[in-house]
C-alpha cells in the first residue's frame, strides 16, 4: 500500500506542472497570432468593373438649317454647362437678309407717315377746294362765282372730289400699313431662323456622341 501512495504522489505533481503549463502556452500562441507586418506599398491594388451609366435627361441636337459648321463646342465626353453655345452655323446670308430687310421696314414707315400727313391735308384743306394759280380778280372770280356755279348746275361736285381723295388718302395709308406688318413678319421669321442657327445647352451635361 505503501508503494501505491508513492506513485499517486508522483503523478499529481506532473499533472499539476501540466495543468499550469498549458494556459501559458495557449496564451503565448494566440498572442503570437496577433501580430500584424506593416509594409509601404508602392500603390494600391485596382479593379476593373464593367458597367454602363444611364443619364438623367438627354436631348438630341439636330441641324434645323443647311449651312457650314463655323463652331463646335467639343466631341464626345466634353463637359458643358448650361446655356453654352455648343454648334453654330454660318448666318452671314441671313445677316444680310435681315439688313436689307430692315432697310424695307424703314422706307415702308416712310410711307405709312407720308400717307398719314397727305390723308390730314385732304382733311383740312382739300385739293377739290383749293384756289387755282393766279392773283387778283381772276382769281376771286373764279373762287366765288365760277365754282359755286359749277356746283349750282351739276358740273362739278366737290364734295364727292373731297370724299374720293380722302378715300384714295386713306387706302395708300392702310397700304402702307400692311406692307409694314408683313415686313414685320418676315423679319420674325428670319430671326427664328438666326436663333436656329445656334444650338444653346439647356442644362450641365456632357457630351454624349
Amino acid at each position: 500500500m505503501g508503494k501505491t501512495i508513492n506513485r499517486a504522489l508522483l503523478v499529481a505533481p506532473l499533472l499539476l506542472a501540466c495543468a499550469l503549463a498549458t494556459p501559458a502556452m495557449l496564451h503565448a500562441a494566440v498572442a503570437a497570432d496577433d501580430v500584424y507586418v506593416v509594409k509601404q506599398a508602392e500603390g494600391l491594388p485596382t479593379v476593373s468593373v464593367g458597367g454602363t451609366v444611364i443619364p438623367y435627361k438627354e436631348v438630341t441636337m439636330a441641324a434645323q438649317i443647311p449651312g457650314r459648321i463655323k463652331y463646335l463646342a467639343g466631341i464626345e465626353g466634353d463637359a458643358f454647362a448650361r446655356d453654352e453655345l455648343l454648334v453654330a452655323i454660318d448666318d452671314s446670308e441671313l445677316t444680310a437678309q435681315r439688313q436689307a430687310l430692315l432697310a424695307q421696314i424703314a422706307t415702308a414707315d416712310a410711307q405709312l407717315r407720308n400717307a398719314g400727313v397727305q390723308f390730314n391735308r385732304e382733311l383740312y384743306a382739300p385739293r377739290a377746294r383749293s384756289s387755282p394759280g393766279g392773283m387778283g380778280v381772276p382769281n376771286l372770280f373764279d373762287q366765288f362765282f365760277t365754282r359755286p356755279m359749277e356746283d349750282f348746275i351739276g358740273d362739278r361736285n366737290q364734295d364727292a372730289e373731297l370724299s374720293a381723295d380722302l378715300f384714295a388718302s386713306n387706302t395708300q395709308i392702310q397700304e402702307a400699313r400692311n406692307m409694314m406688318m408683313r415686313l414685320q413678319a418676315e423679319l420674325r421669321a428670319l430671326d427664328s431662323k438666326l436663333r436656329d442657327a445656334r444650338a444653346i445647352a439647356p442644362f450641365d451635361g456632357v457630351v454624349v456622341k
